[in-house]
C-alpha cells in the first residue's frame, strides 16, 4: 500500500465508525457498564508551533493540566494532526478540555495517548472553533468528547484530527 493511503487510512476510517456509533444510538447497560467517571481537572493547551501544508497539517501545544482537588498542576505536551481543508494562519490558539476519570486519585501521566475525531475552525482576528475527539480507552481517561478553542488568525478548517498527548511532569 502506498504510503500515504497507510497514513490516511485510518482518517478515513474514523468518520465512518463514528457515524455508525452516533446511528446506533448509546449501547444498552450491563454489569460491566457500571464505571462512574468523575470530573478530575482541566486540560488548556496552547499553541507552540504549526505546519500548515492546506491538506496535512500538524500542530503542537504546551498543556497544563490542573486538578479539581488540591494536587499541583502538571505539564503535557500536544500534536495535533489534521487531514483535510485546513487554511488558517494563526498567531495563537488554546484549547480547553473537562478531564474525566475512573477516580479523582488517578494519575495525570495516565492520560497519554492518541485521540482521535473531526475538528471545525473559523477565524477572522479573533476565531472559534470546536473538535470531537474520542481515545485514551485502554486507561479509563476521558477527554470530555468536545473542546472549545479560541484563536488569533483568518482561515477556516473541517479536517479529520488525531490529538496526541505525552506527559511532562510537574508545572514549573
Amino acid at each position: 500500500m502506498p504510503p500515504f493511503k497507510r497514513l490516511a487510512a485510518p482518517f478515513l476510517a474514523a468518520p465512518l465508525a463514528l457515524g455508525l456509533l452516533a446511528a446506533l444510538g448509546p449501547a444498552p447497560a450491563s454489569a460491566q457498564d457500571k464505571e462512574v467517571r468523575v470530573e478530575f481537572g482541566m486540560l488548556t493547551c496552547t499553541l507552540s508551533d504549526k505546519t500548515n501544508l492546506i491538506i496535512v497539517s500538524s500542530t503542537k501545544f504546551a498543556c497544563v493540566f490542573e486538578h479539581a482537588d488540591e494536587r499541583p498542576p502538571e505539564e503535557l505536551t500536544a500534536e495535533m494532526g489534521k487531514l483535510g481543508a485546513d487554511l488558517t494562519i494563526k498567531a495563537d490558539e488554546t484549547l480547553k478540555w473537562a478531564v474525566l476519570a475512573p477516580s479523582i486519585d488517578a494519575e495525570v501521566s495516565a492520560m497519554e495517548g492518541d485521540y482521535i475525531g473531526v475538528g471545525a475552525d473559523i477565524a477572522a482576528g479573533k476565531g472559534v472553533g470546536a473538535n470531537a475527539l474520542l481515545g485514551g480507552f485502554d486507561k479509563s481517561f476521558a477527554l470530555q468528547p468536545i473542546s472549545v478553542s479560541t484563536s488569533d488568525g483568518v482561515g477556516a478548517s473541517l479536517a479529520i484530527e488525531m490529538f496526541s498527548l505525552t506527559y511532562v511532569g510537574l508545572a514549573q
